[in-house]
């Protein structure tokens, strides 16, 4: 008989050994097994009928407010004598120059630029000028500066470290409602300002309507108001209605020195240096982002500058943007992201402002950056955009017309003004 006879065809299986107690079998059975007492599982949210989400969708859009529908945030013109108004250039360099003194603390920009002198300054006396308070001598210099704008002296109040502009009953008329205690951010404070001035400034459409609360205001309007001026953010989940602790807390952390400026109750409010740079078309990142960033400028806040710039030029503005540091390191978004986002924005406001971003960005050496060659316009950026970003759902609209006629006519494109130019000095020897 063989040692170890085969097994019957028919013979059963042996049962398999049984688990042993302390085996892992899932964390609940562990836990139970070890007297361990697990967190009860919260709930989701409730799934959402995609009628329903339609249909709440189409009751916000039904219901929302845009700017088109206020007067005072649509496109003017400021006119003096029959023609467009401008900001004398004399009087931008001396707000520029004002700007970089309080910006600087009272000493001498480092890459050389100037600096201006606060009225009643001994320039003869060198560097005993430079003890005087910069605050000082800035709002001496803003004094000057409304005095030749012709603005009234009871227009402006000055305040702790902020100016303070009443707008009239009848201009206000025009700006959308809001309960006591609730006002505006961003293009419709700017654009109060510059109605409020008379200034050449802003005057474009604005492109949305941003909100905020003074602290101590109640917030039972927030929602309400959130999905009537800003409902396409509420669409997306991102609107709030941002809670500010002071005026001068709010003013203090922005990412520009043209937007420390609020627009609550009637009284447009703007830090000195705001209301400098505003006058002087400059486009300055503010110290607190630098701290927050590490000397660097975040993409989203840089390219925004070329974007805010674009805009003033297109308006017919010398605008500058004071020089910055982008910073590249890697995010959760890719920076080509943060550039085609301001594009876009570009082209919703005229593909002209698109064109004369895309310049800026070239000259600034970013466009090898986010992966675009330096010849490409902005009609070819946001084809090849679009195609490597599929997934952020970008819009370019008007991304195949040319700039507008209006622009090139004011010489803001480089290359066009160079051939108006050399015509013109054709025509001249013609003669």
């Amino acid at each position: 008989m063989p040692r170890n006879p085969a097994p019957a065809h028919d013979a059963a299986p042996e049962p398999a050994p049984e688990a042993d107690a302390t085996e892992y079998t899932g964390l609940h059975a562990w836990a139970q097994s070890t007297g361990v007492d697990l967190p009860e599982d919260e709930d989701g949210p409730e799934p959402v009928d995609p009628a329903d989400a339609a249909a709440r969708i189409e009751r916000l859009w039904a219901n929302a407010a845009s700017p088109e529908d206020f007067p005072a945030l649509r496109e003017h013109r400021v006119e003096q004598d029959g023609v467009a108004a401008v900001i004398p250039e004399e009087l931008r360099a001396a707000a520029r120059a004002a700007a970089d003194e309080l910006r600087h603390g009272g000493r001498k920009p480092s890459r050389g630029r100037g600096r201006g002198r606060g009225r009643g300054r001994d320039q003869d006396k060198g560097p005993a000028a430079s003890a005087a308070d910069p605050m000082e001598a800035a709002l001496d210099a803003i004094e000057d500066l409304l005095d030749a704008l012709e603005i009234p002296e009871d227009a402006c109040t000055f305040g702790e470290n902020t100016l303070a502009f009443t707008v009239d009953e009848k201009t206000l008329a025009g700006y959308p409602p809001m309960p006591a205690g609730y006002g505006f951010k961003g293009g419709v404070a700017r654009k109060a300002l510059a109605r409020a001035l008379r200034l050449p400034i802003s005057t474009s459409a604005v492109r949305d309507i941003d909100l905020l609360r003074l602290n101590g205001t109640s917030p039972e309007h927030g929602q309400e108001l959130a999905e009537v001026y800003m409902t396409d953010d509420v669409i997306h989940g991102d609107a709030e209605v941002e809670e500010i602790v002071s005026p001068l807390d709010y003013l203090t952390t922005r990412e520009f020195t043209v937007n420390e400026i609020l627009f609550v109750d009637g009284v447009v409010r703007i830090t000195p240096l705001g209301l400098l740079d505003t006058l002087g078309g400059v486009v300055r990142v503010t110290q607190a982002h630098l701290n927050k960033n590490r000397g660097r400028v975040h993409p989203v806040v840089g390219f925004k500058a070329l974007r805010f710039a674009g805009t003033g030029r297109h308006e017919g503005n010398d605008v500058r943007i004071a020089r910055f540091r982008l910073s590249y390191r890697p995010r959760a978004h890719p920076l080509a992201f943060f550039f085609a986002l301001q594009l876009s924005r570009a082209f919703e406001a005229d593909p002209a402002i698109a064109e004369l971003y895309m310049g800026m960005a070239r000259r600034r050496g970013f466009l090898e950056h986010v992966g675009l060659h330096e010849d490409t316009d902005a009609s070819e950026a946001a084809k090849l955009l679009k195609e490597r970003l599929p997934g952020y759902y970008l819009e370019f609209p008007g991304a195949d017309a040319m700039p507008s006629e209006s622009l090139v006519e004011r010489g803001k494109m480089p290359v066009e003004k160079g051939k108006r130019k050399k015509k013109a000095s054709r025509s001249k020897a013609k003669k």
